[in-house]
């Protein structure tokens, strides 16, 4: 974090060094293109505080795959991927969104910050009297480590046979269209947490990268055939799994924070 720093100060060559990169490699083992790299990550969000402090967080390769295309007015959409998202996984959104697998023209660098979660009205009135009851963080809180036990009986408990099923029908394969990773999640498209069922219609065989795009919400099409499936440029926060989705992953961070 600190290299450009160390670059426009020449820090290097007043602790005696010949290079940047003499100083790089003797101080921290760092190699030449990683100190390059490193310097135009930096250098790209510069003045882009939301990806700066992820970066600082969880380190420079977090940030990478969206240096170039994060603007000023969606770095904190970007922000919030690369802080919830792998960096595999980022990757692999940034890429098939931009691709916009439906033929659709997609700009990325367009998307603009997500909006609050919007409900239907009725689910709106029902949350707000819940709201109003005296222990209603605490009911949330209990409701929500529920859904965080349940994503891992989602798996476990699905019938022997049922599990071969699914998992032969791709050939061991993810299930989504275009990739051919081996598989090593198998996915409630409906969420095991809400619906507390299985049924191999709606259990798909994913690799890690596409099990964790679908639950932040950005698998368009999702409780549809595997091949309809594209990836969303940003998720329907209407949905109600997107909201389930979304609380039980903020757990999860606070949790490894």
């Amino acid at each position: 974090m600190l290299l450009p720093l160390i670059e426009r100060y020449e820090v290097w060559k007043k602790k005696g060094f010949s290079s940047i990169y003499e100083y790089a490699a003797k101080l921290a083992g760092m190699s030449r293109r990683k100190v390059d790299d490193s310097i135009r990550i930096l250098r790209n969000i510069s003045d882009k505080p939301a990806l700066l402090k992820v970066a600082e967080e969880k380190g420079i390769n977090s940030v990478r795959p969206v240096a170039v295309i994060a603007t000023k007015k969606t770095e904190e959409f970007w922000a919030e991927k690369a802080a919830n998202m792998s960096k595999n996984t980022l990757e692999t959104y940034v890429r098939e969104s931009s691709m916009g697998l439906q033929g659709k023209a997609c700009t990325s660098t367009a998307i603009e910050p997500e909006e609050p979660v919007n409900f239907s009205p009725e689910l709106a009135k029902k949350l707000k009297q819940f709201l109003k009851r005296e222990n209603a963080e605490e009911l949330l809180e209990a409701f929500l480590e529920e859904q965080k036990k349940s994503e891992v009986a989602e798996t476990v408990n699905i019938p022997t046979r049922m599990r071969r099923f699914v998992i032969e029908r791709t050939g061991g394969r993810c299930a989504y269209p275009s990739c051919n990773k081996p598989y090593v999640e198998l996915h409630h498209t409906g969420r095991y947490a809400i619906e507390r069922r299985h049924d191999p219609e709606h259990i798909h065989a994913l690799c890690k990268v596409h099990h964790e795009l679908a639950h932040n919400g950005l698998i368009g099409n999702e409780e549809g055939l595997p091949h309809t499936w594209y990836v969303l440029e940003r998720p329907d926060s209407t949905n109600y799994k997107y909201f389930v989705d979304q609380r039980v992953q903020l757990m999860k961070h606070n949790a490894v924070v």
